[in-house]
């Protein structure tokens, strides 16, 4: 049996199946940015209080 990625910061997977943080960190990244939105709006300004 393998055992889970020693440095899951570095890693997508850590186990074959789960993401890991930073592989999650870095697709929020990306949908929060804007760039998957027409017209790019970044998250910050998508959702302001009011």
């Amino acid at each position: 049996m393998v055992g889970s990625c020693k440095d899951p910061s570095v890693r997508v997977s850590w186990d074959g199946v789960h993401f890991t943080e930073a592989a999650n960190k870095f697709a929020f990244d990306l949908v929060s940015s804007g760039n998957f939105s027409n017209p790019p709006i970044p998250l910050k300004l998508a959702c302001h209080p009011r």
